[in-house]
C-alpha cells in the first residue's frame, strides 16, 4: 500500500477506524495476558494451586464462549452506538465486580464477566465494524483496529505490575472500573457520532444488498453451520488461541521455570506487540490485494517457531525472540480471520458468524492455560 494512499485512507475514515483502535485497546482489560498479570496475586488470596485457578478461569472462559453466540449476533440487529454502550457498561461492571470479589465462590462469575465483556464483545465489536464498514478495505481496516491489541499488550500489563504494587490488585481493578465509565464510553459514542459514520452506515447496507444480489451471497448461521470448509478450518485458526492464551496466562510460571527474570519478560511485552503490529500492517494490505484465502495458509509458522524456542533454549535473550514469533502469528490472526468470514459467508449476518468463531476460539483458550496448568 502506497504511503499517500494509506494517509488519505486514514485520514477519509479517521473516527471509525480511531473507534475500531480503541475498541480493541480496551478489550485489553478481559483479555488473558491482562488477567494473568494479577494471577498470583488472586492464587495467594485465596488460597489457590496453580491447577484451581487454571480451572476456574477455564470454566469462565468456556461460559463466556457458550454465551458469546448470543450476544455477539446482536450487533446485527442493534445499532452500534446502542450495542457499543451496553459492551462499555458491562466491561465496567465486571471490573467493578472483580474489585469488591467477595469470595473465591464468585471469582467463577468476575472471570467470566471479564471475559464475555472485553476479550469477547470488545474484540468482536471491533472487528465486525471493521469488516462491515469497509468492505474494500478490510485488511488495512482490522490491521489499525489490531493496533489497540498491539498497544495494550506493550503498556497495559506493565503499567498493571505497578499499580498492583502500589495499590493492590482490588483498586487497581475499581480504577479500571471508573475509567471506563468516565473515559472509555464517552470516547467511544464521540467517534461514532457525525456525519462519516452515517455515511458509512449507509455504505454499509448498500455493501450487504450487493452482497446478497451478487456472486457472493451472505449465508445465514445455520448455513455456515453446514459447510464442510468451517470445520475443516476450526483446528488450525483456533490454535493461535490455544496456544496464545495458555502462554500469556502462564507466562510468569514459564518464566520462573526457565530461570528468567519475570519483570524482564512481563517489561518485553512490547516485542509481541511489535511482531503483531508489523504482522497486521504487512499482511492487511495483502489481503486487500491478493484475498485473506491467500494470505491465510501460512500464519502458524511463527507461533511453531516461537514453540521450539520454549522447549530447546534457556538464554533469557531469546524470550524476546519468542515474545516476537508469537506477535507474528497474533497479527495476522487480528486482520485475516475476520476478512476470510466476509470473503466465504459476505456481510449481512457476520456478527453472527464471528461470534460462532469467536466462541469456538474462547474455548479453545479455555482449554490452554488449564492444559499447561496441569501439565
Amino acid at each position: 500500500m502506497q504511503f499517500p494512499k494509506a494517509f488519505q485512507f486514514l485520514v477519509n475514515n479517521k473516527k471509525l477506524l480511531a473507534f475500531g483502535f480503541f475498541m480493541a485497546l480496551t478489550s485489553s482489560f478481559g483479555q488473558s495476558f491482562f488477567i494473568g498479570i494479577i494471577g498470583p496475586e488472586i492464587r495467594v488470596e485465596f488460597s489457590l494451586t496453580q491447577s484451581s485457578w487454571s480451572i476456574i478461569y477455564m470454566l469462565g472462559t468456556i461460559a463466556s464462549a457458550i454465551v458469546l453466540p448470543f450476544t455477539g449476533q446482536l450487533i446485527d440487529r442493534i445499532p452500534l452506538k446502542y450495542y457499543t454502550t451496553l459492551v462499555v457498561l458491562l466491561l465496567a461492571i465486571s471490573s467493578g465486580f472483580m474489585a469488591v470479589l467477595p469470595s473465591v465462590m464468585f471469582l467463577l462469575l468476575a472471570i467470566f464477566l471479564l471475559r464475555q465483556s472485553g476479550q469477547g464483545l470488545m474484540s468482536h465489536t471491533s472487528f465486525v465494524s471493521m469488516a462491515r464498514y469497509f468492505p474494500d478495505s478490510r485488511g488495512k481496516a482490522a490491521a489499525i483496529a489490531s493496533l489497540g491489541l498491539s498497544v495494550g499488550q506493550a503498556i497495559l500489563p506493565f503499567l498493571m505490575i505497578l499499580s498492583v504494587s502500589l495499590i493492590g490488585w482490588r483498586f487497581s481493578y475499581g480504577l479500571i472500573s471508573i475509567a471506563i465509565v468516565l473515559v472509555a464510553l464517552p470516547i467511544s459514542l464521540l467517534l461514532l457520532s457525525g456525519d462519516q459514520f452515517e455515511k458509512k452506515e449507509h455504505i454499509s447496507q448498500s455493501s450487504m444488498h450487493e452482497l446478497e444480489v451478487g456472486e457472493i451471497k451472505s449465508w445465514s448461521r445455520k448455513q455456515v453451520l453446514r459447510d464442510v470448509r468451517f470445520y475443516i478450518l476450526i483446528p488450525g485458526i483456533t490454535a493461535p488461541s490455544l496456544v496464545i492464551t495458555a502462554l500469556f496466562f502462564h507466562n510468569l510460571t514459564i518464566a520462573e521455570l526457565k530461570s528468567w527474570d519475570s519483570t524482564w519478560v512481563v517489561a518485553n511485552y512490547w516485542v509481541y506487540s511489535v511482531g503483531s503490529l508489523l504482522a497486521a500492517l504487512s499482511s492487511g494490505p495483502l489481503i486487500d490485494h491478493l484475498s485473506a484465502k491467500r494470505v491465510l495458509p501460512l500464519f502458524l509458522i511463527p507461533m511453531i517457531c516461537s514453540l521450539l524456542i520454549v522447549w530447546g533454549l534457556n538464554n533469557i535473550f531469546w524470550s524476546i525472540f519468542y515474545l516476537f514469533l508469537l506477535g507474528l502469528t497474533a497479527g495476522v490472526t487480528y486482520t485475516g480471520l475476520t476478512a476470510l468470514w466476509a470473503e466465504l459467508y459476505g456481510v449481512d449476518h457476520l456478527g453472527a458468524i464471528k461470534s460462532l468463531y469467536s466462541s469456538i476460539a474462547i474455548f479453545a483458550s479455555a482449554l490452554g492455560p488449564v492444559a499447561m496448568g496441569v501439565m
